[in-house]
């Protein structure tokens, strides 16, 4: 089991499997025993290449909702200081838009549903004439604010849901991963190796701890405290 979690963490694990369909994107794999890694300029998967997967085509959203799933996702991502640079938006959004082609049907339609509909709030709550991407950062922020405070729990829990999902998407880019120390690779590495020490009898040494870092970034914070 030892040698499973090792060679998973390292990322070089490959279980032979029946043949698969990827959804929505019209390729099959037949089997993944010594693939190598694939010859694509997909950043997604060249970022993945040893994990012995292709991810689905972005759903093909049309201009108004891709407009509406922008504004969003901009106003729900944590302002700077932290990483925004637009390259690393632009693959928020695409890795929303793979995440679509993976839930059921009336889940997606839902998805698509909230985002437009997020972006008519402003007109439909009568706070002003243009919709949430034609506001400020700061009046679209208020928008949302007031939404997930609403009364109303079917509304809370959509603005939660969406919220999950852009945030869920944004902390999985490497800009993040990098502003706030987090390299999973490394820590899953270190912890195995302590596991097979313990194994062998060798007493924990106090570098072994799993410390807390003295201070959370502020944007980290406010962002957590949201969600």
């Amino acid at each position: 089991m030892s040698t499973l979690v090792e060679t998973v963490a390292a990322g070089t694990h490959r279980e032979p499997m029946a043949e698969v369909r990827v959804a929505g994107a019209g390729r099959r794999i037949s089997d993944f025993a010594g693939l190598a890694p694939l010859a694509t300029p997909d950043a997604l998967v060249v970022r993945h290449a040893q994990d012995a997967w292709v991810a689905a085509d972005p759903y093909p959203l049309g201009r108004a909702g891709r407009r509406a799933m922008r504004s969003v996702i901009r106003l729900m991502c944590p302002p700077a200081p932290a990483p925004s640079v637009e390259p690393m938006m632009e693959r928020v959004e695409t890795h929303i838009l793979r995440l679509l082609r993976y839930m059921p049907r009336v889940v997606s339609w839902g998805v698509r549903a909230s985002f437009v509909l997020l972006d008519h709030a402003p007109r439909l709550m009568l706070s002003s004439h243009r919709r949430l991407s034609g506001l400020s950062p700061e009046a679209g922020s208020r928008i949302l604010g007031r939404l997930a405070s609403s009364r109303f729990g079917p509304i809370r829990e959509a603005i939660k849901a969406i919220r999950g999902l852009v945030l869920s998407s944004y902390f999985d880019q490497d800009e993040v991963h990098a502003a706030i120390g987090y390299a999973p690779g490394t820590f899953m590495r270190s912890r195995i190796a302590l596991r097979e020490r313990l194994k062998r009898g060798a007493a924990p040494e106090p570098a072994d701890t799993i410390a807390v870092p003295p201070a959370r970034m502020p944007w980290l914070a406010a962002t957590m405290e949201e969600a």
